[in-house]
């Protein structure tokens, strides 16, 4: 009965055609972690690479479920889940790190989907970038089939090839997920769904959605909601044996959903070793020529005289254009670092932040140009100094919610359950943020601003730029654009020590804008421009009266 309900927990399931070479995948993608990791080693046939990692990384995302909140993050899917594999990679001589960037308080899931690479740090890898595994878990705040496909594409076609498993999105934007055409088209790459909310523990559920709960009353409240169905008294780490708290899941889902994934990398382990043992390598992984048709219908693109009509009188949106990105191998191929950006909501040690972007209009490419219209520069030159007030920080790591007892012990008060003691450092949530203070144009003036940032070298590869805004805030006005409340510009070296400026560079390519999570604000460059900025690097200037100030999360660069 235990096996069945934790192979229940992902599909596709052991008895779907489509699981062998799913676990062929994971196996494979494995066995380049023990090769990889024997090259580092002194010793190897190879001296001891530097440039290969002794580790296997995770990356995480999510919403407040997979950042632990309600519970102590010891207790947290991701957190138990390193824990149960450690010892297994341990003993090959493997470090298992998992980045754990998941937030709580309802923030956009599509802009850190796109954003996964700098989310978690995975700049930080020598060698091949990127992460080897990726997990998504958001039952509550989702993305779109767009958003979801976009990322899987990157995620298993990519140079980096990283395997991934996410949950259903059912956001806005071309309908929610199909579970079995994704996996139709993706299982064989690598490719799992979490199905945490369709098939679980007994008692999980929601009453008017028709789940059972073991208690007679069907409208009880979730919370402290106890017991899986097999008398599990305690969690394996001494923690109640609560399924739900509140809306979230308490101690015991989260042991069963890690235990899930730990399954799935212990079998995918033991095939790894006996392939490696029969003297068996694992293949090139798959690339985007290798699974040409997506899963969502693409558009026809329109031929060369019907095309500027057509975007005049529809233009693009930022997730038709990722829609293109999906049937274009150039997008493809680079992977989840394909996508590079700086992030207000990022919280592991390695993101990229605002502020490693953000630059004062004073002494950049557009300072000439701001001083003769009488702009300002709306990032101040000491915006990163400490004590700023440019800033809304909060620490990557937040003290416990108010269920757990803060102190050096976590106490067990009546409304948290008896558990094991646990430190405040253990009990600590993934919770941090580095945001633009949303106050800080009431100390501009009525005037025009100048917002500038600059993109490094190799993160501006197909020439497209946007800025995404935190869920619910204020976005760009539908006619800001037209009536010149915003411009946009960039700026690249000219070769000769000095810099070409392109002003209003948002209407070389119309966009549409209907409120979505993103604004694309640059959405083609000048081919000479584009070569340039991969290589050295790009700035790029928001010019906007105080009015048309709008809030933003990330920035963007693909």
């Amino acid at each position: 009965l235990a096996r069945s309900l934790l192979e229940r927990q992902i599909a596709p399931t052991p008895d779907d055609p489509l699981y062998a070479p799913m676990i062929k995948a994971h196996a494979d993608q494995i066995a380049r972690v023990l090769l990889r990791t024997a090259r580092a080693r002194p010793g190897s046939d190879d001296g001891g690479d530097e440039r290969a990692e002794t580790k296997m990384v995770i990356g995480v995302l999510g919403d407040s479920v997979t950042s632990g909140t309600d519970n102590c993050y010891y207790d947290a899917w991701p957190e138990q889940l390193r824990r149960q594999i450690t010892p297994l990679f341990a003993a090959m001589g493997i470090e298992v790190e998992v980045r754990n960037a998941a937030k709580n308080g309802g923030w956009n899931m599509a802009s850190q989907i796109l954003c996964a690479h700098d989310m978690l740090g995975a700049s930080d890898r020598r060698g091949d970038l990127g992460l080897d595994f990726l997990f998504i878990c958001n039952p509550f705040v989702h993305a779109a089939h767009v958003d979801a496909e976009h990322a899987i594409r990157r995620a298993l076609l990519g140079n980096s090839h990283t395997i991934f498993s996410i949950t259903n999105q059912n956001g806005a934007g071309r309908g929610s997920m199909s579970n079995e055409a994704f996996l139709e088209r993706y299982a064989g790459a690598g490719l799992t769904i979490g199905t945490p909310f369709q098939d679980a523990v007994p008692e999980l559920g929601i009453p008017d959605k028709g789940y059972k709960f073991w208690f007679p009353d069907q409208n009880r409240a979730f919370w402290q909601m106890q017991g899986d169905g097999f008398c599990h008294l305690t969690t394996r780490a001494g923690s109640a044996p609560v399924v739900n708290r509140n809306w979230h899941w308490g101690p015991l889902f989260h042991q069963t959903y890690a235990d899930a994934y730990a399954l799935l990398f212990s079998r995918a382990t033991r095939r790894a070793i006996d392939d490696l043992s029969l003297g068996r390598t694992p293949p090139e992984p798959p690339a985007p020529r290798d699974i040409v048709d997506t899963v969502l219908p693409r558009k026809e693109p329109p031929k060369d005289d019907e095309k500027v009509e057509k975007e005049e009188e529809n233009p693009p949106t930022w997730k038709e254009l990722l829609l293109e990105d999906m049937g274009s191998e150039d997008a493809v191929k680079d992977g989840l670092g394909g996508v590079h950006c700086a992030i207000g909501s990022a919280n592991h040690p390695g993101s990229t932040l605002l502020p490693h972007w953000l630059r004062s209009a004073e002494g950049s490419p557009f300072e000439e140009k701001m001083k003769s219209r009488n702009g300002v520069s709306f990032v101040p030159a000491d915006h990163d100094a400490e004590g700023s007030a440019f800033y809304r920080i909060r620490s990557p790591i937040s003290t416990p919610n108010n269920p757990v007892g803060v102190g050096e012990w976590v106490a067990n008060p009546n409304t948290f359950g008896a558990e094991a003691p646990r430190t405040a450092e253990q009990c600590r949530h993934v919770d941090g943020s580095t945001m633009v203070n949303e106050q800080w144009k009431n100390k501009l003036g009525q005037g025009v601003s100048w917002l500038v940032w600059e993109v490094p070298r190799r993160a501006m590869l197909i020439g497209r730029a946007m800025m995404c805004h935190p869920r619910g805030a204020k976005s760009l006005a539908k006619d800001a654009f037209d009536k010149g409340d915003v411009r946009v510009h960039y700026a690249v070296t000219d070769g000769k020590e000095g810099w070409k400026v392109v002003e209003d560079a948002h209407k070389v390519k119309p966009m549409g804008f209907v409120g979505q999570e993103c604004t694309p604000v640059l959405g083609v460059m000048d081919e000479a421009d584009l070569k340039v900025a991969r290589n050295e690097g790009i700035w790029i200037a928001v010019e906007w009266i105080n009015e048309a100030i709008f809030e933003f999360d990330y920035l963007v660069a693909m």
